[in-house]
């Protein structure tokens, strides 16, 4: 075989090489966007916000939530959660109003909403509690956007007529493993989430 055929052979190869590996591009962007618009249709069919914070609520988070851990098997990419809790939020309505507590509540949504990325999710999880989660992000990445919202909002307070409102937060991060349920995942932020409230109420003993 001539110098000239071994090249054009070649050049067919990577041809073909190039055009299988954009196929399957194709393919994994074809089942993206299939399972973007189910997404919406499930969000359409469920009340997905929060009225106060604008954020997802638990129930349309649990759906981005098994959305997100199919992402993860597909492309082996994990998710990270962070479990956030206000700190005596039930002693700020008690001192203060509900209405303050609804401002404390505003305050920290914009807050932490200006600290993540167009990619990531967050809803109103409880009273108090907020969920987010960090699209492929893993353990130590999350802990790094724990540093960022700690950074930021060392000083979180909320005025409110004559009231200066001081408030602080507890956080449990955990990361997707892969294979386990969406529920493993959540209570294992659980965990971690009262290991740190426990941290919390022993420096308030002190």
């Amino acid at each position: 075989m001539s110098y000239e055929l071994k090249e054009e052979e070649k050049l067919r190869e990577l041809i073909d090489k190039l055009q299988r590996e954009l196929d399957k591009k194709n393919e994994e962007l074809f089942v993206q966007e299939r399972e973007i618009a189910q997404l919406k249709e499930m969000l359409k069919q469920e009340s997905y916000t929060d009225k106060l914070t604008g954020f997802y609520s638990p129930k349309a988070f649990e759906s981005i939530l098994q959305h997100k851990k199919s992402r993860a098997e597909r492309t082996r990419k994990p998710f990270s959660l962070l479990l956030i809790d206000i700190n005596d939020f039930k002693e700020i309505n008690e001192k203060y109003g509900h209405t303050a507590g609804d401002e404390v509540l505003k305050n920290f949504a914009k807050s932490v909403k200006s600290i993540l990325r167009a990619e990531d999710s967050i809803a109103r999880w409880g009273d108090d509690e907020f969920i987010v989660l960090l699209s492929e992000t893993n353990f130590d990445d999350a802990r790094i956007v724990e540093a960022k919202i700690e950074f930021f909002m060392k000083d979180w307070e909320v005025h409110l007529m004559e009231h200066i409102i001081h408030y602080s937060y507890c956080i449990g991060i955990s990361q997707y493993r892969f294979n386990e349920s969406v529920i493993d995942v959540v209570e294992r932020a659980k965990d971690n989430l009262k290991a740190d409230k426990h941290r919390f109420d022993q420096r308030k003993s002190i």
